[in-house]
């Protein structure tokens, strides 16, 4: 999502840290011109999150203030590139100014040449070529239920990958947890009270394309909709489940993890994010869930190249698997519906608390 440069430009580097806005504030006099270094750190999923919607803010102050390029330090190891959108946004605008990922070791040598009292300067020559639009289609299957058909249960992941990421953590473990978990249920012969939605999203990288088309489509099936459970963090040991923001679910999922402890499903995060399909579910006030699992095979390949089939481990992926079944399933079919739809004074309360409205509106879901 980068645009070109319109000739090659050759300039001085100019660090500003994580690129946070006291770090653009400290430089500021010396942006004009300059082809300016950002090392913001990803490794966990909070780091990640922040970074998605602190970038495109990052590159509109740099444009503003006259610099001529970003480079932005990947946080992987060995050489290897981290790629995403600079704007994680609906509008499929292209970044402000021309910005690409530099590996770390390139990284440390501009930072070792600057310590010595030099100042390094970098030569760009960026060509890229941008397609037209085109049109990508959501993959949807369900068990009808049996007593409460219109009731509904979304079971959801991204079949899309990003750019150079093969994408096997992110996110064919989650589009095949969801395969897998229809496949189970249809095998086994269970129908249960409630429909079973299972839903493979397209666009989720761009800026959950296919998710948000989804809700506006299924608008008059939101309040029927009972929960969105989603799996978007690799292929690692389940030990919870992220409520987004939901006090209110807790004694629920409580018992809905009681008969997955011994696979060490326990754990409620109440952490809300607006990083991946469940987001658009969260903002109508629909009960969604994202699978916590052991992140730390996840995020050293995260959106790299080296997000391939090895770093599956059938034991752990099989766990996870079995608590997005069970509990989609659990909630399907038992008696009382699980939580309640959030009214609309609610969303806004909640999401103000969590600061999750400003990742909203930076995405393009709220305005």
């Amino acid at each position: 999502s980068t645009p070109s440069t319109p000739a090659p430009v050759e300039a001085e580097v100019v660090e500003v840290g994580a690129g946070r806005p006291e770090d653009v504030s400290r430089v500021a006099a010396r942006l004009r011109g300059a082809i300016v270094l950002a090392t913001p750190s990803g490794a966990t999923l909070d780091e990640v999150i922040y970074n998605f919607y602190r970038t495109p803010a990052l590159a509109n102050e740099l444009k503003a203030a006259g610099a001529a390029a970003l480079l932005i330090a990947s946080d992987k190891q060995n050489t290897m590139l981290y790629t995403a959108p600079v704007d994680f946004n609906t509008s499929g605008r292209l970044a402000p100014l021309p910005s690409l990922n530099i590996a770390r070791e390139d990284v440390g040598l501009l930072q070792r040449l600057a310590a010595g009292r030099q100042k390094p300067r970098v030569r760009l020559d960026v060509q890229n070529k941008i397609g037209g639009a085109f049109e990508s289609t959501n993959v949807i299957g369900e068990i009808v239920g049996r007593e409460r058909p219109d009731e509904i249960i979304v079971v959801g992941a991204h079949l899309d990958s990003n750019d150079l990421g093969p994408g096997a953590l992110d996110n064919a473990a989650g589009s095949g947890a969801v395969m897998e978990a229809a496949r189970a249920i249809k095998a086994l012969g269970l129908q249960p009270r409630r429909t079973i939605r299972f839903v493979l999203f397209m666009g989720e990288e761009e800026g959950m394309l296919g998710s948000l088309a989804y809700v506006r489509r299924h608008q008059d099936e939101m309040d029927r909709t009972v929960a969105a459970i989603i799996m978007d963090v690799g292929a690692g040991r389940p030990l919870g489940w992220f409520s987004m923001g939901r006090t209110d679910l807790d004694e629920q999922l409580r018992e809905l993890m009681k008969p997955l402890a011994h696979l060490g499903v326990s754990v409620i995060e109440h952490a809300a994010f607006a990083a991946t399909d469940n987001a658009p579910f969260m903002a109508e006030g629909v009960p969604n869930l994202i699978l916590l699992q052991d992140e730390s095979s996840y995020f050293p390949v995260h959106h790299t190249i080296a997000d391939t089939t090895d770093k599956v481990v059938p034991r752990d992926y099989a766990a996870a698997v079995a608590t997005v079944t069970a509990t989609a399933y659990a909630i399907a079919d038992q008696a009382n519906r699980f939580g309640r739809r959030m009214t609309a004074a609610e969303v806004k309360k909640m999401a103000a608390e969590t600061k999750v409205d400003e990742q909203w509106r930076a995405a393009g879901i709220w305005k």
